[in-house]
């Protein structure tokens, strides 16, 4: 199971955004959706706001309160920010629903949100009746948790828990005594069965069977029937089996989980010789991430995207707006730590899909790796970038690798938007200003708005900026 907490939001940890009072909302109403949490139903105020559920931040507090997503709420007066601590149970009380419906007061909040003291740019917040809401799957983004939709039971549900309870079936070796192994098998119901081998000499190994109960909270995997046996293996290959004597049957290993890493120390083996032993999960591969952009359908939220526009489609529509059709790009990035731990056999996401490292090439003096080749020989290959103090994929002469994230996008640029046109001059020159009134034609003289150049800037559904700039 791997715990992500904040990796998934990373890469909106750039800047804080702070939204005007005044803004509201196209649509808000009361929710007519239940929530639930890994299957239990729990009772909160909720709205809808332009198709998302939004939920204030100390009922989901509440309700993950002893689960590996757990953090707690606070507010902080001079910064006027939501303070959020991960991994802490929350200490605050609990909101009552109301079951009234406030959603005439729905405004842009002010308020930021802080997590772990990295302020989150991008967070949809609205203060609805006094209180901060905020958009579920940001909050899932953010700590990690996952949120989905039951059509029929019209739910929104949060899960914490992975989608296989499965985690430590595999074949481990003991890094402290080298002479033992184990054998975990999944047989359900967070239930395994555990064989653990020692050889004495080369025909005899001393075998310990058990049924072992895993849970996560605590790290322990506990078993109460442990047999062992002595297992004698002749010239020819045949074996007999002894059953020996144990102090108990009782005992447990202590977990440790870090990504696709596990190991299992014998802690609480009812035998001396074995609680020093220290078990790892052979041929276990590195994951890494990338924390490109991710979009839900629906309304673009606030902020400034890299944009493929498809001039032949823009229109003037009845209510002043320009509309057109786009895709929206992005390019991977990837968290300093994971790329200097990565490895061969390690798994790395790229333009969404999970890749094998089978070869990589580092230039640490001018911050340039080539995973399995490079963009050259069918691979791809990584910049550092000071910025974040990060890495991101690039192709010839440092430019991002983008890919889409969102095709056929509707972009409605806001009346009186501005576009900035660096694309025909020089390097270094003045780019051109195009008004709102002669955008129209302006955009549809070519079709060379591409993500390498063009970006938009979206606030409350509409674009009101669109930039080109010139590429050498």
């Amino acid at each position: 199971m791997k715990k992500r907490i904040l990796s998934a939001a990373m890469g909106l940890c750039l800047a804080v955004t702070m939204f005007p009072a005044t803004a509201s909302a196209e649509s808000v109403c009361m929710s007519p959706q239940s929530l639930t949490v890994d299957g239990e139903y729990v009772s909160c105020q909720k709205y809808n706001i332009d198709g998302y559920n939004y939920f204030m931040l100390r009922d989901i507090a509440a309700a993950l309160s002893g689960t590996d997503y757990q953090f707690d709420v606070s507010y902080d007066a001079a910064s006027n920010s939501v303070k959020a601590v991960s991994g802490q149970a929350y200490t605050g009380e609990i909101p009552q629903a109301t079951g009234k419906d406030k959603s005439s007061t729905a405004v842009r909040s002010q308020q930021s949100i802080m997590v772990d003291g990295v302020y989150m740019a991008g967070t949809s917040v609205y203060n609805i009746g006094g209180n901060n809401y905020f958009k579920l799957r940001d909050l899932g983004d953010i700590f990690g948790f996952t949120v989905d939709y039951d059509q029929t039971a019209n739910a929104a549900e949060i899960f914490t828990v992975a989608e296989s309870d499965d985690v430590l079936t595999g074949e481990y070796a003991d890094s402290w005594s080298q002479r033992a192994d184990a054998y975990l098998d999944y047989k359900g119901d967070n239930t395994y069965w555990i064989t653990v081998n020692w050889g004495n000499s080369w025909n005899e190994t001393v075998v310990w069977n058990m049924t072992g109960s895993y849970d996560a909270a605590s790290g322990r995997l506990t078993y109460t029937d442990c047999v062992k046996s002595d297992v004698i293996t002749d010239d020819n290959g045949e074996g007999s089996q002894t059953q020996m004597d144990l102090p108990s049957q009782e005992g447990y290993f202590d977990v440790v989980i870090n990504g696709s890493s596990v190991s299992l120390k014998w802690t609480g083996s009812p035998e001396e010789s074995c609680q020093e032993c220290v078990f790892e999960l052979e041929n276990s591969a590195h994951w890494v991430e990338s924390q490109a952009l991710t979009l839900d359908d629906g309304q673009l939220p606030d902020g400034t995207y890299n944009v493929n526009l498809y001039t032949d489609t823009a229109v003037q529509a009845a209510d002043g707006s320009i509309q057109l059709k786009a895709s929206i790009d992005a390019y991977d990035i990837y968290d300093i730590v994971d790329i200097a731990n990565l490895n061969l056999g390690d798994m790395i996401q790229y333009q969404n899909e999970w890749v094998e490292v089978n070869e990589i090439y580092r230039d640490d003096e001018y911050g340039w790796i080539d995973i399995n080749g490079g963009f050259y020989e069918g691979g791809f290959s990584l910049a550092s970038f000071d910025d974040t103090n990060g890495w991101r994929t690039c192709t010839e002469d440092d430019y991002p690798a983008f890919f889409t994230v969102a095709e056929n996008q509707t972009l409605k640029i806001k009346k009186g938007a501005v576009l900035t046109d660096g694309l025909y001059g020089q390097y270094g020159d003045t780019p051109t200003q195009v008004s709102f009134d002669k955008m129209l034609s302006y955009l549809q003289k070519d079709d060379y708005w591409n993500s390498g150049s063009t970006t938009v800037t979206v606030e409350n559904g509409y674009v009101t900026e669109v930039n080109r700039i010139w590429v050498p």
